[in-house]
């Protein structure tokens, strides 16, 4: 009788186990059974919000579940980096950052910690317009000319900047390439920025290429130069900072990069990598992307996870030169 018992329970719990590995592999096979949430730690109508809602639509056909936008952009987007932190690590939520995710970093907007407890799933577009602009009557017509007047006219041409986002490390990424130094005026929005622009306000904004163009059409605003690594193809004829001679440390192209909470099944991350892969070689979803001034910039596994820690220790170079800035 012992012995018959022993081998029933030998014989179940083997069965148990080959149950259970049974399952998980149903599981993965499965994955995904429900809809999926993608936080867009951004208010609506920004460039974010538009990447995240084209790319949830074609996901939503690629994958056959509705992958679903949930816009937090509350307190800086922390209140929706908090929603992802808090969540199950089970492959339903993720979020999507563009080049804001470092700078909120290093400026201190976001915890630090983030960076331990999230990780990168892939790349998925990028939007490399970003320029400097002048009034187009400034004397200030290449990166050199800027460069020497703020080097030997110090705190004298204001640039519009908002403390702790993307436009103040433009500007202090400049002076420390330049060895000059703005003065810099605090303006919120990219809208009033380009108002305070046209009014002489101030000297100097950094914006996107699309947003302007019409201005430079008119002959009102005049690009200095591209601030990306490289020249855009949406704008191959304006030449970039670096090419200039003045190489500003971090790429400020954005990159807009999906996450999940860490500890997420590498099988399911590795399914919605590959099903974003799918959709930036579909020719139709480019062409949205494209319309919108959005490049395919694709990077899924290990290489998606160097590009972010390369690009992260770029702007964590420029940690002490944002913590000593004074305006």
């Amino acid at each position: 009788m012992k012995k018959f018992l022993l081998t029933l329970t030998l014989v179940l719990a083997v069965s148990g186990m080959i149950f259970a590995n049974g399952a998980a592999e149903s599981s993965v096979d499965s994955y995904p059974e429900r809809a999926i949430t993608l936080i867009v730690p951004t208010k609506t109508g920004g460039d974010v919000d538009q990447v995240g809602r084209i790319l949830a639509s074609e996901l939503t056909e690629k994958l056959g579940v509705n992958v679903v936008v949930q816009n937090m952009g509350e307190n800086s987007g922390n209140v929706g980096i908090q929603y992802v932190l808090n969540s199950d690590a089970d492959g339903y939520t993720y979020i999507l950052f563009n080049g804001v995710y470092f700078t909120g970093i290093i400026s201190g907007k976001y915890d630090a910690s983030i960076d331990d407890n999230l990780e990168t799933v892939a790349t998925v577009a990028k939007s490399d317009t970003q320029i400097l602009v002048v009034d187009a009557k400034s004397d200030i017509t290449t990166a050199a000319d800027m460069a020497e007047k703020i080097k030997n006219e110090p705190n004298t041409v204001k640039f519009a900047a908002t403390i702790g986002s993307p436009s103040q490390f433009h500007a202090v990424a400049l002076e420390k390439a330049a060895g000059g130094k703005f003065k810099k005026v605090d303006v919120a929005s990219g809208s009033d920025k380009l108002v305070s622009l046209l009014s002489g306000e101030v000297n100097v904004v950094s914006s996107t290429q699309s947003l302007v163009k019409d201005y430079v059409t008119q002959g009102r605003i005049a690009v200095v130069g591209s601030i990306c690594s490289e020249r855009s193809s949406f704008y191959p004829d304006t030449p970039t900072f670096k090419e200039q001679g003045y190489d500003l440390g971090p790429d400020f192209a954005a990159t807009y990069i999906l996450m999940a909470k860490k500890g997420t099944n590498p099988a399911f991350t590795d399914k919605i990598a590959a099903a974003i892969n799918e959709v930036m070689q579909d020719p139709e979803a480019v062409e949205i992307f494209e319309n919108l001034g959005y490049a395919p910039d694709v990077r899924v596994g290990e290489e998606a996870v160097a590009w972010k820690d390369n690009a992260y220790a770029l702007f964590d170079s420029m940690t002490e030169d944002i913590k000593n800035d004074r305006w």
